[in-house]
């Protein structure tokens, strides 16, 4: 039967499923927690609005589908579960690490929501192909763009930061980096769509959306990051023509971005032209919090296992004996790695190295076999992962859109089909039987 939906201009369809999808990404994304949080407060900065169970209420359309798409095919989604592999057994080991966890009854709440959160990204790669993925979390982005950027113009004083970050806009998320990297995922999407020409103009617009965003953040590792997105796309394109010369730009580029954090050079363009505005944007904080967590971990037992899943964030015993509450206590240790150490160990960060290097080299791989726009997202997400990862946290997180993202690119479905001899991915006409669909379509 032919599912509910509607067609823009090009051929553009969205169904209604896709649709419920996108909305409920859009709650998950942290883009619209600001209407239900208010982050102030020493406890809602250490936890980025979670311990508002509004909050927490925002995903529970993501928590349906899982349950729609695992009574829809159950044996299909243990497959596409399975697939998963390593990142499957950390899911699974912050949740035991409940046994030796500093905060044990935050880290089984916590890990609960980080399974849920995993879930719901198998599902969307259980039922939808990699085309409509995109499709799906375009429309997602520009839906919380454009109710983010209402609300700033409707109250200014909810959509742009009122404290030391002003003027920053940050629309519903709670805080000005958290919108930018999320933003950053649409710079990828509507890329990538341009790149395939799957829908190019709908690609250009969540594209524009996204970068008009990352520029309202303010967001320096936002903007570094956007621009090394633009970078890279050129870059994937001739990887399947001459992968040594592409590897080695996107070292290049790699190290150029380095260049970047390091010497804080957006950073210092950004108060150039809006003046002093009162605030610390350098690395000096990230890098007190790095030293203090590896001379912690070194210096006692915790270091194979390490203090359960964000136990130590939640502790009195943890973040707050480390840091002085007087004076800044993070929330997170602004390093992914670091951060799954702190909760896992060495244990759990030799699985995490282990696993992503894997996924990182099947990703190339098969850019390529397939040198498609639609197979350069998975290789660019993999990139910009990694580089968001060295100054902020998404590796296992209970919250935000990152870890969901990630998730979905580690588990969808090889392209079946061949390439091109432009280059591109040639993909059989819908209703083919050379494309069978993951699930029955209702």
């Amino acid at each position: 039967m032919k599912r509910a939906g509607f067609r823009r201009a090009g051929g553009l369809r969205f169904t209604g499923e896709m649709i419920y999808v996108a909305f409920a990404i859009a709650l998950c994304s942290g883009g619209l927690n600001h209407l239900v949080v208010d982050p102030v407060g020493l406890v809602d900065r250490l936890q980025s609005g979670q311990a508002s169970w509004l909050a927490r209420l925002l995903p529970f359309p993501g928590y349906l589908y899982v349950a729609y798409v695992m009574l829809l095919s159950p044996a299909h989604f243990v497959k596409t579960l399975n697939s998963l592999g390593i990142f499957l057994v950390l899911t699974l080991a912050c949740v035991l690490s409940s046994l030796w966890s500093l905060s044990p009854v935050d880290t089984l709440i916590r890990s609960l929501i980080l399974v849920a959160a995993t879930l719901f990204a198998v599902a969307i790669s259980a039922r939808f192909d990699r085309r409509e993925v995109l499709l799906i979390a375009g429309l997602a982005l520009v839906i919380v763009f454009l109710m983010g950027m209402a609300a700033f113009l409707a109250a200014p004083s909810i959509g742009q930061h009122q404290d030391k970050l002003y003027p920053s806009i940050r629309g519903l998320f709670l805080h000005k980096n958290v919108a930018g990297r999320t933003y950053v995922i649409g710079i990828l999407v509507g890329l990538s769509l341009f790149y395939a020409r799957q829908f190019p103009r709908f690609g250009l617009f969540v594209t524009a959306c996204c970068a008009a965003g990352i520029a309202a953040t303010l967001s320096a590792s936002a903007l570094i990051n956007m621009v090394t997105m633009f970078a890279l796309f050129p870059i994937l394109k001739i990887y399947h023509w001459k992968p040594q010369v592409a590897l080695f730009l996107i070292a290049l580029l790699g190290f150029a971005v380095w260049l970047l954090f390091y010497f804080e050079v957006v950073d210092l363009i950004i108060e150039s032209v809006l003046g002093s505005l009162g605030k610390d944007t350098t690395l000096t904080n990230r890098t007190f919090i790095w030293e203090q967590l590896i001379n912690l971990l070194t210096s006692g037992p915790h270091w194979i296992l390490g203090y359960g899943y964000e136990g130590f964030w939640t502790s009195p015993e943890g973040a707050m004996l480390t840091f002085d509450p007087r004076y800044f206590v993070p929330g997170h240790a602004h390093n992914g790695l670091l951060q799954t150490v702190v909760a896992l160990g060495v244990l759990g960060g030799a699985l995490l190295v282990y696993g992503y290097l894997k996924l990182l080299v099947r990703k190339f791989t098969l850019l390529a076999k397939y040198p498609d726009g639609l197979c350069m997202f998975d290789a660019a997400f993999m990139i910009f992962f990694f580089i968001t990862n060295m100054t902020e946290q998404s590796v296992l997180s209970d919250d935000g859109l990152l870890w969901i993202m990630f998730i979905i690119v580690a588990t969808l479905r090889d392209p079946v089909g061949r390439a091109s001899a432009r280059g591109g991915l040639r993909l059989p006409r819908p209703g083919s039987p050379a494309v069978p669909s993951s699930l029955p379509r209702a």
